[in-house]
């Protein structure tokens, strides 16, 4: 069994019914070195898509002069408050989400709004200034595109893999990433995908003191693994 994402139990059931009991253990170490292949893939931390933590917290985000404030991942109708400083909030936000139409992957926050809810760039959440978003941040539970795309990516490896790998195989981190991820991994969890900090930076979208603010900004953290949490 694994606490993780999805369990050997089910890898085998739905994806190895050839695999025999001797395979279990090298199966269970694939499984969690596919998983935080996935972790890495979209740029976030170890054991992000875990289900969301129970109480709600409080974070806080820097305005970028846009009208939408880009969020980690909250769970749906999570938000409780948003704060900021007397003069820079604007009159009402509503919940945000977008699917970028190049990479297939989801962005969320919120957006400022007229009186309605109407969605308006009239209004902008100031460049530099921080407000205050309680939510529960996470997933309700951890979606079903990164459990099955952790086990289509085991079932890749071990179908390519040099014959049988029953008993001891040591260390498999090398075995994966020789085996990079198939097509059909990379088209189930793209939703999933964060923006390259990196290219981000490049084309301008964000500036190096962002990216260098890793209080602010923790999911631009590339040397600390990068992703929303």
């Amino acid at each position: 069994m694994s606490d993780d994402y999805g369990t050997v139990d089910a890898l085998i059931t739905g994806f190895l019914p050839s695999a025999n009991e001797g395979d279990r253990d090298a199966l269970a170490q694939m499984l969690t070195a596919a998983y935080r292949s996935i972790d890495s893939r979209t740029r976030r931390q170890p054991l992000a898509f875990m289900p969301a933590p129970e109480e709600a917290t409080e974070q806080t985000f820097y305005g970028t002069d846009s009208p939408v404030l880009l969020l980690p991942d909250f769970v749906a109708d999570s938000i409780s408050s948003v704060t900021g400083p007397e003069g820079y909030m604007p009159p009402a936000w509503a919940v945000w989400q977008r699917r970028d139409e190049t990479t297939g992957a989801y962005r969320r926050g919120i957006h400022t709004a007229m009186t309605g809810g109407i969605l308006t760039p009239r209004f902008t959440w100031k460049k530099g200034v921080p407000f205050k978003v309680t939510a529960h941040w996470g997933f309700v539970a951890t979606p079903p595109e990164i459990t099955q795309g952790g086990y289509l990516l085991v079932r890749h490896w071990w179908t390519q893999g040099p014959g049988n790998l029953s008993g001891p195989t040591g260390d498999l981190r090398p075995y994966a990433q020789e085996r990079g991820f198939p097509k059909m991994v990379d088209e189930l969890i793209v939703p999933y995908v964060l923006p390259d900090a990196i290219a981000e930076e490049q084309g301008g979208e964000i500036e190096v003191g962002e990216l260098r603010d890793t209080d602010t900004y923790p999911w631009r953290d590339r040397s600390g693994g990068g992703g929303w949490y």
